[in-house]
C-alpha cells in the first residue's frame, strides 16, 4: 500500500539555510518537529525509521519501538505512534499511516537535488541492504 504525500505540511530552508516546517495541522507540525529536531537530515536513519513503519504495519503482534533522540520520545507500535517532546511535555499520538505520510514529505524534501546530493538516497539504501541483508520496505 502506498504513503500519500502529507498535504498539510512543506519542509523548506529559510534564508539562512536552516530547514523549517509550514504545517496546517497541529499533529503534521508536531512529527515535522520531531523529524528536524532528532532525525536532523540524517538521511540513513530515515530510511531505517520508513522501514521500521512498514514492518509494524506488518507485523501487528511486534513489541513497541522505543527512539529516544535529543528532544524527543517516539514509541513505534503496530496501531498507534507516540510522539513526547521532553523539553515541553507536549505528546501526540497518531496512526503510523498518518506518521508516515508526514515522513514522506520529508523524504520528498530531500529528493531536491539543491538539498540533497542523492536525491535517489542510492547510499543509504545500499547501506540499509548491507547493515541488515535485505532491502529497506519504502512504501512509495
Amino acid at each position: 500500500m502506498s504513503i500519500p504525500l502529507s498535504s498539510g505540511i512543506s519542509f523548506e530552508e529559510d534564508e539562512y539555510g536552516t530547514a523549517h516546517n509550514a504545517a496546517s495541522d497541529s499533529a503534521e507540525d508536531f512529527i515535522g518537529d520531531w523529524l528536524l529536531d532528532d532525525v536532523q537530515g540524517n538521511t540513513e536513519y530515515l530510511v531505517f525509521l520508513v522501514d521500521l513503519f512498514q514492518q509494524f504495519r506488518k507485523e501487528h503482534a511486534r513489541e513497541p519501538y522505543i527512539a529516544r533522540g535529543n528532544a524527543w520520545r517516539v514509541e513505534i507500535a503496530p496501531d498507534a505512534v507516540e510522539f513526547y517532546n521532553m523539553y515541553t511535555e507536549l505528546a501526540c499520538t497518531v496512526l503510523p499511516e498518518f506518521a508516515l505520510s508526514v515522513m514522506r514529505t520529508y523524504w520528498h524534501y530531500f529528493e531536491n537535488p539543491e538539498v540533497f546530493e542523492d536525491p535517489t538516497f542510492t547510499e543509504e539504501i545500499n547501506n540499509f541492504r548491507e547493515k541488515y541483508g535485505r532491502d529497506p520496505e519504502i512504501p512509495w
